[in-house]
């Protein structure tokens, strides 16, 4: 079985059985992409993002009750979209603050390798590499109310070596959301 075929399968799984999970959040996000952290011309634009968390399902009591989650985030310049799913760890440390790491697997419309195949440098686009990408997320959220939060989020975007090969430059947002808060934790 291939990763790829193996991440599917586990995907579908892990969503199966939170699809009978409620939805405990709704965020929304802004962030100006790759510009904040890397300050790389390349890959620019506004980011909207909307990403839906659920409760956590029983069955990942084994891995300290993540929350499973289904994003998708749109480039309002023309440039790399990508949608996907994964999870999110919450742990609240501070009254009204929550510290939330979380890791997840997307697609994107991004540019995979150079054009032509031998081109030296690009200045135009980052080269995912592949079409698969891992998400890795790191989010402080404050809790103004019991309905209503704010969010300073990090992302970074790459196929890590491990679900493609060759190019892997990556990408890294900072960015700033709301948080509508609709359950329990």
């Amino acid at each position: 079985m291939s990763i790829r075929s193996f991440t599917a399968f586990a995907l579908a799984l892990l969503f199966a059985a939170s699809a009978r999970a409620d939805i405990q959040e709704f965020r929304l996000g802004f962030a100006a992409q790759n510009e904040l952290i890397d300050k790389d011309p390349r890959e620019h634009g506004l980011d909207i993002s909307a990403e839906l968390v659920f409760s956590s399902p029983d069955f990942l009591d084994f891995m300290a009750r993540p929350h499973p989650y289904v994003m998708a985030s749109w480039n309002t310049a023309g440039q790399t979209s990508w949608a996907g799913v994964g999870l999110v760890w919450k742990w609240e440390f501070a009254d009204r603050f929550t510290l939330a790491p979380g890791v997840g697997y997307v697609l994107h419309n991004g540019v995979l390798k150079p054009e032509p195949p031998d081109a030296p440098t690009n200045t135009d686009r980052i080269w995912f590499g592949s079409t698969d990408l891992f998400r890795l997320t790191l989010s402080l959220d404050y809790r103004i109310n019991d309905k209503l939060g704010v969010q300073v989020l990090y992302e970074h975007l790459s196929h890590g070596q491990i679900l493609g090969n060759g190019t892997n430059q990556g990408l890294d947002n900072l960015a700033l959301g709301v948080v509508w808060h609709f359950g329990d934790e």
